[in-house]
Parts: C-alpha cells; sequence; structure tokens
C-alpha cells in the first residue's frame, strides 16, 4: 500500500514513517501527517476500483456524490420456474372453470382468487427482471434505489442508523422475504445451499437486499467498500 502525501501527492518514502508515533513526514513537501489518516485515504482510494470485468461502475453525479451501479439482474432458471409454475396453474384453472360450467358459486370464488394470486406473482417476477440497482453515497446517508419495469423503490438511511453491512444468508430477514416472491420461490431450492449476499441493515430494523444474482467478487467488494464508508462518515 503507497502511503500519498495529500498536500503534493507524492508517495511517501518508507524510512519517513513511525508507525510508533504514527506520524509520516513527506520528504518532498516536508508536511507532517496522521499516519493512520493516510492508511484510511490510501485503503479507500484502493476499494474505489471495482473487480477485474465487474459490471460496476462508480463515478460522481450532478450532486457531486458516489454513484454505484450495479448489474441489471437478469432472468435466472429460478425465474423461469416461477413463471412455469404459474403457466401451468393458469391452464390448470381454465380447465376447472371449463369442468364447472360456470354453475358453482364456491368454486368460481376459489378459482377467482387463486387467479388473482397468480396474477400478482407474474406482476412481481416481470416487474423485478431487469432490476437496476443504484446506491447513492450522501454527505448523511445511504440512498438505495432500485428501478424496476413498473416502479422504482427507494430506501435511505442515515448513516449512525445503520447496525452492519454484511453477507447474509437468504431468508436470514423473513419480513424482507414476506413480500419478495422471488426470493422466496429460489429459498425452498436453496434450503441446504444458500446464497449468500451483501444486506444494509438500518435500526428499523430493516433489511435491503443487494446484488442477489450477482458475482461473489462484487458482492465482497460491495460490503468492503459500503462498510469503510459507513466508518468514516459515522
Amino acid at each position: 500500500m503507497n502511503i500519498i502525501c495529500t498536500a503534493c501527492k507524492t508517495t511517501i518514502d518508507s524510512k519517513n514513517i513511525n508507525v510508533a508515533t504514527d506520524l509520516a513526514k513527506c520528504q518532498s513537501c516536508g508536511t507532517i501527517h496522521k499516519l493512520s489518516d493516510l492508511k484510511s485515504n490510501a485503503e479507500l482510494g484502493e476499494l474505489l476500483q471495482p473487480p477485474k470485468n465487474s459490471g460496476i461502475r462508480l463515478f460522481n453525479n450532478r450532486d457531486r456524490n458516489i454513484e454505484i451501479s450495479l448489474p441489471k439482474m437478469s432472468p435466472s432458471i429460478f425465474d423461469t420456474s416461477l413463471l412455469l409454475f404459474m403457466v401451468i396453474g393458469i391452464i390448470g384453472i381454465t380447465f376447472l372453470i371449463a369442468r364447472t360450467g360456470f354453475q358453482n358459486t364456491g368454486m368460481l370464488v376459489s378459482l377467482a382468487i387463486i387467479i388473482a394470486i397468480l396474477t400478482y406473482v407474474a406482476y412481481s417476477v416481470l416487474n423485478a427482471l431487469g432490476e437496476l440497482q443504484t446506491i447513492i453515497i450522501g454527505d448523511e446517508g445511504i440512498e438505495i434505489v432500485k428501478k424496476r419495469r413498473f416502479d422504482t423503490k427507494s430506501n435511505s438511511f442515515l448513516y449512525t442508523d445503520i447496525q452492519s453491512i454484511k453477507m447474509s444468508y437468504m431468508g436470514s430477514s423473513p419480513m424482507a422475504m414476506l413480500f419478495n416472491l422471488r426470493l422466496m420461490w429460489r429459498l425452498q431450492f436453496l434450503v441446504f445451499s444458500p446464497t449468500k449476499m451483501p444486506v444494509v441493515i438500518d435500526a428499523s430494523p430493516q433489511t435491503i437486499y443487494l446484488l442477489e444474482d450477482g458475482e461473489k467478487q462484487d458482492k465482497e467488494w460491495l460490503m468492503k467498500f459500503l462498510t469503510s464508508i459507513v466508518e468514516r462518515k459515522k
């Protein structure tokens, strides 16, 4: 790790660094720095580089805040199986309706409820496909924006409210999954080998999932980067 002088941007020679006193003197301009501060800046600078071949993009938006654009969520085998289940259900319901001849009121009410449920399932799955997740790093907190096909959801967290940012097993927060049918459907196939993902937990408590379908190296980088930001801002 190179220790850079913040005054003249020169790499400070190791002989001018005193770990015991936590001081570093720039041999170029003579400025004396607190070593721990320079190390913190150096570590953050290294973290500003996402993993190689990653779809993660960092840039400054018009408000000069750091914005992190995560790779779009792509359809998976779990989404395909869920849509297939829905289609089979609709075909089955159509067959039952044809058999009843619209004469059994109780049966028709039950089928109407099932159709409503399948419609909601279809909406949820299609809405989530191609989801674009964006993280905005502000002065006071973090904003997470999830832009979906039919709607956009935004959650904001003050740095002081964030309890932790970690890799968490899918299903570790039942309330967060209550209305997320894609995760609930996927969970039943991953009971013995659950996928890990970064989560942001605030004091509410509320759990936000990020990079559900991302690569492991991207998840690990995001966790370390956000953790470093929160620790510096608190």
